[in-house]
């Protein structure tokens, strides 16, 4: 009876030590046991309520554009931590991507790597810069876009044609050996009265007058030689240029050794470049002399489209060797011209 009795207690204790053993063991609630569900080693992993589903943590990126009007943007969204995004910016017509908020780019399309929360805007402006029938054209933001060279040139250094006021084609020998710049050979006039664009019946041949105070297209050297909608400037379009902007000379520009003035927009830094051209005189035409032209490199005559009323044999030109002014010059004097681009 007690070798029954000593059995029977060591089984019980043989049971109690097994229960307390597996009690002992760790657990995971059976997660390790799942295949596709491994144990959360990325801290960049949260887990749902769902104990057998994980999911990547998300970040929130936020497309803006600076004004709709001129431009929207793609991109926006919620992307798993390390996503590249591919971001757009798309301007409409007449405008163009200026910047990002957050790079030093202009590229349209972007991809962008998520590493936390963001927001980014593409800012939108008009566009700057372009061409025009072939020739280029600067946005200074002022109410109308300058050309980037003079009409006969074919760089921003280069001095082009000179034509006398109210003229589109150069000069070229006189049969009668005239000059070739002067009254004799001048278009709209005859020994030194005028036959068009004139106020004053004193000026005019035989007491002409027409009141016409601005350049016609057909006499517009810019219009004629370029096309389009280009034209020569204003005088009023001359001095919002003066008045707007920033004027730099230089001896030197962009390594040519051309000297002239780098003319910078206060609103928008755009800028475009005029030489010092000078001015022809007398016997400077197609077949100039080493004379011709006169006091270029030191002095600078760009014409207007605009006629001096007080005295209709000169018009309105900017501007001389001294100052950036408008100024008034003789209508035979050949001058260069400097286009505008008129949309309106």
């Amino acid at each position: 009876m007690k070798h029954l009795k000593l059995f029977a207690a060591l089984c019980c204790a043989a049971v109690l030590f097994a229960a307390c053993d597996k009690t002992d063991e760790p657990t995971n609630n059976g997660q390790n046991d799942n295949p596709n569900n491994p144990p959360v080693e990325n801290p960049d992993t949260i887990p749902m309520e769902n104990p057998d589903t994980l999911v990547t943590a998300q970040y929130t990126l936020t497309v803006l554009s600076n004004d709709e009007t001129l431009g929207t943007v793609t991109g926006s969204g919620k992307y798993a931590v390390g996503t590249a995004v591919k971001v757009f910016a798309l301007p409409k017509q007449g405008f163009e991507l200026a910047s990002w908020s957050d790079a030093d780019a202009m590229d349209i399309e972007r991809t962008i790597t998520l590493t936390s929360d963001s927001t980014i805007v593409a800012f939108f402006r008009t566009i700057t810069v372009g061409t025009a029938n072939g020739y280029g054209w600067v946005d200074l933001g002022l109410s109308v876009k300058w050309a980037t060279m003079n009409v006969g040139a074919n760089a921003p250094e280069k001095y082009g044609n000179y034509y006398a006021w109210g003229e589109t084609e150069l000069k070229g020998h006189s049969s009668n050996n005239s000059y070739y710049y002067y009254w004799d050979t001048y278009k709209h006039g005859y020994e030194n009265y005028l036959t068009k664009y004139c106020n004053n019946a004193n000026y005019g041949s035989g007491g002409f007058t027409d009141d016409k105070t601005t350049l016609d297209s057909e006499d517009d050297a810019a219009t004629q030689n370029w096309g389009g909608k280009w034209r020569m400037p204003t005088k009023t379009e001359w001095q919002e240029l003066i008045d707007n902007c920033e004027w730099t000379k230089t001896t030197d520009y962009n390594g040519t050794d051309s000297v002239g003035y780098i003319i910078t927009s206060k609103t928008n830094g755009n800028s475009i470049f005029l030489p010092a051209a000078g001015y022809c005189e007398s016997m400077c035409g197609l077949y100039r002399d080493e004379y011709c032209p006169t006091q270029a490199g030191t002095f600078y005559c760009y014409w207007s489209s605009s006629l001096y009323i007080d005295n209709p044999n000169y018009a309105w030109y900017a501007f001389n060797v001294h100052n950036k002014r408008t100024t008034q010059k003789a209508r035979y004097f050949g001058c260069t011209v400097r286009p505008v681009l008129d949309e309106n």
